[in-house]
This record gives C-alpha cells, sequence and structure tokens, in this order.
C-alpha cells in the first residue's frame, strides 16, 4: 500500500474519530469537547478568542484544587457555561475562581458549585491549561457555513445542541459515505497510473462494525437524549412561602410532584437519582408505556443557614427490552453501561442475520488495474 494510500486512511479514520467523539459528547448532554472563553476572566491562562480542550466530567473524575472546569452558573454573567478554576473544596460545593479575577465567583453572588454542574474538565499537562489559539475565530468564520449545512439538512430550527449533532451524525455520514464510494468505484487517476490487475478486498466484519456504529447512534439517542439533570435553586429562609416550594424554612423540607415523559412507540424504564444533598425520591425508578407520564413526590430539604443552594436531580431514560431490575443493576455500574447493554441487545438479531446471509468473510468491492 502506497504512503499516500495510507495518508489517506489516516485522515479518514482521525475524521472520523473525531466526529463520532463530538456526536457521543452532543449525545450524551455535553458541550462540545474543544471550547473557547470570550471574557478577560481568565486572561493569561485562557486569553479570549483562545480555545481549549475539555474532557467529559464523568469521563474525568472527581475535580480537584486546581482544576479548570466548564459549569453551568446561576448568577454570574447572567448563567450558562463559565470556565473558571476550582479553588477551594467545601462541604457545600466547590469555590471557584477566574485567574484574572480578584474575587471568588461565590463572593459575587454565584451559590457553591456542584458536581450536577460541572460539564468539562479543562485538559491540562504540566499544571497548564492545554490552549488552542484562535477557536473563537474560526468558530465564527464557519458559522455561517454550519449555518447553513443544517439549512440543507433540515435543522435550521433546532437548538444549539441538536444541531450540533445532526451536524455531527451528518459528517459521520458523509464521511462513511466517501470511504464506501472510493471502495466500490476507485480513483480514476489511480486506475490510469496502474498496470497490473488486482482485487479490493475487504473483511465482511468491517462492513459489520460500520453498520453496528450507524445503527447505534440512533438507539443511544433515544436514551441519552431525554437523560439529564435538573437544577433547583432553593432559599434556605426564615419562613417558608406556601407558594413557592424553593423558599423552604431553614432546616425544613418542601414536597412536590415529579413528573417524567415517555416519546412515542417505545416503553422506558427511568432512573431517577439526586445530584446533590437534600434530594429525595418517594420511588427511585419508574416504567412508563409509549406515550405516558409517570409521577412521583420529590422532597427538597434547606440546610440550617439561610442563603440560596443548588440542589440537582437526574433522571435516566432506558429502552424497556430488559427486567428493571436487571437494568437498574447495570445503571448502579455506570449509566453507560446500561445503554451499551440496551443497544447491544437489540443489535444482536442485526448481527445474526449478516452473518447468515453475508458470514465472516474477504468480500470482493472491484477489480482494480496496476
Amino acid at each position: 500500500m502506497r504512503v499516500r494510500s495510507i495518508a489517506s486512511n489516516a485522515i479518514t479514520l482521525l475524521l472520523a474519530g473525531l466526529i463520532i467523539f463530538i456526536v457521543l459528547s452532543q449525545v450524551f448532554g455535553f458541550p462540545a469537547p474543544i471550547a473557547f472563553v470570550e471574557t478577560g476572566s481568565m486572561a493569561g491562562t485562557i486569553d479570549p478568542g483562545e480555545g481549549f480542550i475539555g474532557i467529559p466530567a464523568p469521563l474525568a473524575g472527581e475535580p480537584s484544587v486546581g482544576d479548570v472546569v466548564t459549569y453551568r452558573a446561576q448568577i454570574i454573567q447572567d448563567g450558562g457555561l463559565t470556565t473558571h478554576r476550582i479553588v477551594d473544596v467545601t462541604e457545600a460545593g466547590y469555590v471557584t475562581q477566574g485567574d484574572a479575577n480578584s474575587f471568588t465567583d461565590q463572593d459575587d453572588g454565584e451559590p457553591y458549585v456542584t458536581d450536577a454542574q460541572i460539564e468539562l474538565v479543562a485538559l491540562q499537562f504540566n499544571g497548564d491549561v492545554v490552549t488552542i489559539p484562535g477557536v473563537a475565530a474560526a468558530a465564527r468564520t464557519g458559522s455561517g457555513i454550519l449555518a447553513a449545512i443544517a439549512g440543507v439538512i433540515g435543522v435550521s430550527e433546532t437548538s444549539g445542541a441538536n444541531t450540533g449533532l445532526a451536524l455531527g451524525i451528518a459528517g459521520l455520514l458523509i464521511v462513511g459515505a466517501a470511504y464506501i464510494y472510493d471502495l466500490f468505484t476507485g480513483s480514476a487517476t489511480r486506475v490510469l497510473r496502474r498496470s497490473t490487475r488486482r482485487w479490493a478486498v475487504v473483511d465482511s466484519r468491517f462492513i459489520l462494525l460500520a453498520l453496528l456504529l450507524a445503527l447505534s447512534l440512533p438507539i443511544l439517542s433515544v436514551m441519552a437524549v431525554p437523560s439529564g439533570t435538573t437544577e433547583i435553586t432553593i432559599t434556605s429562609a426564615e419562613f417558608e412561602r406556601p407558594n413557592d416550594p424553593t423558599v423552604i424554612k431553614a432546616g425544613g423540607t418542601a414536597e412536590s410532584t415529579s413528573n417524567v415523559e415517555a416519546g412515542p412507540f417505545i416503553p422506558r424504564t427511568i432512573v431517577l437519582e439526586p445530584r446533590t444533598e437534600g434530594v429525595q425520591f418517594a420511588d427511585r425508578v419508574l416504567q412508563v408505556a409509549p406515550g405516558g407520564t409517570a409521577e412521583t413526590t420529590l422532597t427538597l430539604s434547606a440546610p440550617e443557614e439561610t442563603g440560596p443552594y443548588i440542589r440537582a436531580r437526574s433522571e435516566h431514560h432506558y429502552i424497556g427490552v430488559l427486567p428493571s431490575s436487571v437494568i437498574v443493576a447495570l445503571h448502579d455500574i455506570h449509566p453507560f453501561v446500561a445503554m451499551t447493554t440496551i443497544t447491544g441487545m437489540l443489535l444482536s438479531p442485526v448481527a445474526v442475520l449478516f452473518y447468515l446471509i453475508v458470514g465472516f468473510r474477504p468480500i470482493v468491492l472491484r477489480e482494480e488495474t496496476r
């Protein structure tokens, strides 16, 4: 195989791997793994317009002092995603601060940051954040092109996260289609330059792998997209407000009804979990029929000390092809284990059918002249 062909295949695999990583990040509800900052609060570490590589929180492990994290703020910068450094850890949560700021986010009114709010942890090497110059400029330059592509494939009216997911899947399909087209047709230039004949052969197992990967993305999306974490800002106050369940008497509790819905056509097993202290559910596991709704009682508790606090709860949706006890056991290992097991169960008939019809053997794709 010539050096040019090896380089071409390597670039194709690199692009496909990058797109898969971006798609999976979007599927599991995380921001894009290559992000940038727009303000000067981290100047000197990450200057405005510079990018950084963000590791999704579940893969990065437990954050610690010194980590630069991207979290969903409640107060500062009008809420939304904020990238600052963890400078202290308390029982109530993390204390964060921009490297260029002389005050912490909590001094500025932001509640303590919880694990549920952290989305990304910036990649560091020898204690320094790995930065990428010009990411913001490239993002702005390409935004018009991306918007045009989104319009062509019919996702111009979707939210930013869903647009990113759709574009990622479209990119993956384009790369895959181009690679398959090249396998079957080859390049006219290469044909003219070759003087001997040979057969282009591919192992059918690689075709099966590509097929299973393509089918797994929508299955994972069905489970991952409706899953996620909901944050609730409560106020521990001297007196409760009967009409506002988020204002709770200090040291007391408040109950409310929590509703979860299932999409059409597919039965769901939904696992509810507290992501912070002060959250309890009457029922942890809910079985929901296609298009149905289930409800449980949510109890929030307030600390003795008055002030605002973050309470977070998560819900994980699974396709109900296994008994709920099995799904919960797999979920307790890790949600990804449960999702991949269910995906494997759904795709196993496809693999068996492929084996019975095609088998595991070399497949001749085209005749080439060298």
